[in-house]
């Protein structure tokens, strides 16, 4: 019933950068890890009614994400946490819509669920999200309390305007059947292109998940930081370690 073959694909001997601190998850076929989960599957039990959970991404033996199986086509919907007082659903579109943006990453679960059981996310007033993808992230951040956020991400111009299925109308989506529209904005954000920038925008939290895949980003990206972050506010990047990539 579990599937934890796709588990070890994503995440075995993984790293993951939380601010200074090195994340290294790692799988646990024990009694703590297979009683955490069974506890917070329990406290989901009654939306979960008619969904069987298909895989867990697992950090150590107290903090796992569960995926469950949905019958929404392209859809899919985690349990990031046992805090987490409901499922949270994710549309994925076709790459020719979103690109490296259609799909859920690994490291966005471990940024979720770190959104969903820490206070940053519940304190802030406006979070920003780069490079949001999906928007997993920033729902989870709408869903953990955060007063406003906005997801933002490259939309190549040839998909500006396009229909329903394009990367910032999916975000939309996404926040849509979480029931945060209020609170997330998506909009498209060039970090290479300041006039695209927010302005003015002083954010509390600026998050990212997987963010810099070749070292000629590194650079706009800091600058992006620099630009949106509030005095005092915090940045939380995460990502695989690569060893070939910036």
């Amino acid at each position: 019933m579990w599937d934890c073959g796709r588990f070890a694909t994503l995440f075995y001997a993984t790293g993951y950068v939380v601010g200074m601190f090195v994340v290294v998850p790692s799988f646990y076929p024990s009694a703590p890890l297979l009683h955490s989960l069974w506890v917070g599957r329990a406290l989901l039990a009654d939306m979960t009614a008619s969904l069987v959970p298909n895989a867990f991404y697992c950090i150590n033996d107290s903090q796992c994400v569960v995926e469950y199986d949905t019958t929404e086509e392209g859809e899919r919907a985690f349990s990031l946490s046992a805090r987490q007082n409901a499922l949270l659903r994710i549309r994925e579109i076709d790459f020719s819509k979103g690109r490296l943006g259609s799909t859920v990453w690994p490291s966005s679960l471990a940024l979720g669920q770190w959104l969903v059981d820490s206070s940053e996310a519940a304190s802030a007033e406006l979070v920003l999200e780069l490079g949001c993808g999906v928007g997993l992230v920033s729902v989870a951040a709408a869903l953990s309390g955060a007063k406003h956020v906005f997801a933002t991400d490259l939309q190549a111009e040839s998909e500006a305007g396009e229909g329903p299925d394009g990367l910032i109308e999916n975000v939309r989506h996404n926040a849509h059947i979480n029931g945060v529209a209020a609170r997330v904005t998506a909009r498209p954000l060039d970090w290479h292109l300041e006039s695209s920038y927010l302005a003015p925008c002083s954010c509390d939290l600026v998050v990212g998940s997987d963010l810099v895949y070749y070292p000629e980003n590194v650079e706009p990206l800091v600058h992006a930081l620099k630009h949106h972050l509030a005095p005092g506010g915090t940045a939380l990047l995460i990502g695989p370690r690569r060893a070939h990539a910036a």
